[in-house]
């Protein structure tokens, strides 16, 4: 039913006439309202000569008027199965009972299309209407509907019904002809039952005849075809076709005593009247579609966000120096407001002038505001709106009938989390590491989570005297860790959380003690090991070599001594083993342990056997027998050893 929005319409002065194939109003041309060059007068659609640098819809449409700006084009379609007239019984000044249905109104009151073109002059603001009925013979009543709210703005009937919701200060153009008559064109002003329901009930007050006054003029081509340069070309008999100019800045008294400066609609649509009372019942409709008829200018703001969001969702601050009269939706305080990822803040009845927007910075909040837009569209003049992404501001510069819609992206910034952790477990000792946003310190079982910007961040840990990196590990596919380098470099995307878990292993110590039977001999002994250092090694009584190890199992062996015996070999710790035959230590160290192995040596002594005799120097021999290593038995004589 409805459809196709809207560009504004820059003036130019040169306008084409007619072509002679056109069909157009014969005779002499009407000229336009004070301050317009729109034909709103002659009922057709022809770029008719008349007053200089006058134009009508031919030229509106040529220069592409329903584009994407200011126009908006009303089509309604009778064949679809939605709904398209009102129900019996809907009464126009109590939206909350109407209630919809698909049927084919009476050919009276069957609207084929409407459009309205609002054109913003300095000092003027004029809307342009039109419409085309089915049925080219009868009465005209038509209620044309400017609402302040946008098309989006609705509420569901006690019929089921979905309805634009309407303000305090919507206005309604009534369009009447009756016969021969002239058209009427009046005015009127939505005053709620309730303020605070106001779409639900209320009247059409202060309606005022803007024809008789001269803020308006309308005709419609009751006795002349006319080409329909508004549908792409085609005919439109006598009597179906009509259009309208209005004055809005004098209708409304824009700016006059007690009235205020602006005015701001963002929704069009049109209906059909089953009399000539402006409040009598609706029949056919054409729901609301988008239009920008404002004098002033409205700001739209808008927050998108990117990376993952939390419940509940994440609301950015902002601040702004519009104008007193200025009016915000949702958000009733268009100074000071907030908004979610998909919100939109839309501020209307903004006077030209230069204001400044801002976010607050989002940094506490985890994000960072990475992208600032503004887009303006609808100006007859233009200063341009400018952005600072490092203040994360809009200076805002408003013209007459312009919006300004101004884009903040937030992305969310990731997480990068550190941990610590150490063999031996519960280890006290701190190991610091180095980023791009200073140092940090962390023992076992501590982390460090630092808020960061999507993107690629290294941390590496500084070396520890007694300790090695054991281990480095990422938990996400994309950050890669380097042991080597001490380093783990994290990719985080918007809102990601990636952890390194930094394994420190302690070096064990692996002693070998010297102990000597007698204590103190001055003899050294040698030793060979596969424990980090020296392979061999010497140590005398009371002597120890201490070797710093990784954690493992090493052997330190004593080579043997003439002289001395391996008479002790014992290990501090429980883990570790002893081979005195082989004259071996199997030693088992763990992280940060200390293991003592201590190798008892004993010295051999000496046995003398001496023989006297009495007489002294007698040659007898005397026998002996002796457990002494050796032969077991032996003969001796006087003064032998």
């Amino acid at each position: 039913m409805v459809v196709l929005g809207a560009l504004t319409f820059a003036l130019l002065l040169g306008v084409a006439p007619a072509r002679a194939a056109d069909q157009c109003r014969p005779g002499a041309m009407l000229s336009p309202l004070p301050f317009s060059s729109f034909q709103g007068a002659d009922g057709d659609q022809c770029n008719t000569t008349g007053t200089a640098g006058s134009y009508d819809w031919q030229k509106i449409v040529t220069d592409g008027g329903f584009g994407t700006g200011g126009g908006t084009t009303l089509i309604d379609n009778d064949t679809a199965t939605g709904l398209n007239v009102f129900k019996g019984g809907s009464k126009e000044q109590e939206p909350g009972a109407w209630g919809f249905t698909s049927d084919f109104p009476n050919n009276k009151t069957n609207i084929l299309a409407a459009w309205g073109y609002p054109d913003a002059q300095p000092n003027h603001l004029f809307l342009y209407l039109a419409y085309a009925r089915e049925d080219a013979t009868g009465s005209v009543n038509y209620n044309f509907e400017l609402n302040q709210n946008p098309p989006s703005e609705t509420f569901t009937t006690s019929q089921g019904a979905t309805v634009i919701k309407r303000k305090a200060g919507d206005i309604l153009i009534a369009y009447d002809r009756t016969g021969n008559s002239s058209v009427v064109i009046n005015l009127c002003r939505w005053v709620p039952t309730n303020p605070a329901a106001a779409w639900l009930t209320g009247t059409w007050s202060g309606c005022t005849d803007l024809t008789a006054s001269g803020l308006a003029q309308a005709e419609t081509n009751l006795t002349f075809p006319i080409t329909n340069f508004l549908q792409g070309g085609g005919t439109l008999n006598a009597g179906q076709f009509g259009e309208a100019a209005i004055d809005l800045t004098a209708a409304l008294n824009l700016g006059g005593p007690g009235q205020a400066p602006c005015a701001d609609f963002g929704a069009f649509w049109v209906r059909s009247r089953q009399s000539g009372s402006i409040t009598s019942d609706p029949s056919d409709f054409i729901a609301p579609a988008k239009i920008g008829v404002n004098n002033c200018g409205r700001v739209v703001i808008k927050k998108t966000t990117v990376g993952s969001e939390t419940a509940p969702p994440t609301k950015f601050d902002f601040s702004a120096n519009f104008n007193a009269i200025a009016e915000g939706t949702p958000d009733t305080t268009p100074t000071a407001f907030q908004l979610a990822g998909g919100d939109m803040e839309t501020v209307i009845k903004v006077q030209p002038g230069t204001y400044s927007l801002a976010e607050n910075d989002p940094s506490s909040k985890g994000y960072d505001l990475t992208g600032l837009t503004c887009t303006e569209t609808g100006a007859v003049s233009n200063v341009a709106t400018t952005t600072s992404l490092a203040t994360r501001t809009a200076t805002l510069r408003v013209d007459s009938g312009e919006e300004v819609t101004c884009m903040y992206t937030n992305t969310r910034r990731g997480q990068l989390i550190v941990e610590k952790q150490t063999q031996p477990d519960g280890d006290p000792e701190s190991f610091g590491f180095t980023t791009a946003t200073g140092p940090f310190s962390l023992t076992d079982g501590q982390i460090k989570t630092l808020a960061v910007v999507p993107g690629t961040h290294t941390v590496t840990e500084t070396a520890r005297s007694g300790w090695s990196l054991s281990n480095l590990t990422c938990d996400d596919a994309d950050s890669t860790a380097d042991a080597a380098g001490r380093t783990a470099t994290f990719r985080i995307a918007a809102g990601e959380i990636v952890k390194c878990t930094f394994t420190n292993t302690k070096a064990g110590r692996l002693i070998v003690e010297k102990q000597t039977l007698p204590d103190g001999d001055a003899a050294s002994f040698g030793f060979t090991t596969d424990a980090s250092g020296a392979g061999t090694f010497s140590l005398t009584d009371e002597a120890t070599e201490s070797r710093d190890v990784a954690p493992g199992t090493y052997t330190a062996t004593e080579s043997a001594k003439a002289g001395w015996e391996l008479t002790g070999l014992s290990c501090s710790d429980g883990d570790s083993t002893v081979d005195e035959d082989a004259r071996t230590a199997t030693i088992v160290v763990a992280p940060g342990e200390t293991v003592t192995c201590t190798f008892t040596n004993t010295k051999d002594g000496r046995l003398i056997v001496e023989k006297q005799t009495l007489p002294d120097g007698d040659a007898a021999s005397f026998g002996f027998e002796t457990t002494a290593p050796g032969a077991g038995t032996f003969s001796l004589t006087d003064g032998g050893t």
